[in-house]
């Protein structure tokens, strides 16, 4: 079982994030205002998620990437493929 934590530290990952760079954007977004009904999910079985909140998780995700990006690591060479996901404002 991939839990939906994992899932999403392995997005980032996958686009070139270091391991604990991943855990550190993935708990921002578990604080991330608009995300307190995930609370007490991070933990269960990411394939039992809907894709329609898959999306919305990992719009959650990038968002909280491309900050911690801009003010922890400005010259990642991966940061690009964060911006690119990310949806305008």
């Amino acid at each position: 079982m991939i839990t939906i934590r994992k899932w999403a530290e392995a997005y980032c990952i996958e686009c070139g994030m270091p391991e604990t760079e991943a855990q550190e954007v993935v708990k921002l977004a578990e604080q991330a205002p608009g995300f307190e009904p995930m609370q007490g999910h991070w933990d269960k079985d990411s394939s039992l998620m809907p894709d329609e909140m898959r999306a919305l998780l990992l719009l959650a995700v990038v968002d909280n990437a491309v900050d911690y990006i801009a003010v922890h690591l400005p010259d990642a060479p991966y940061k690009d493929r964060f911006v690119r996901r990310r949806t305008p404002a």
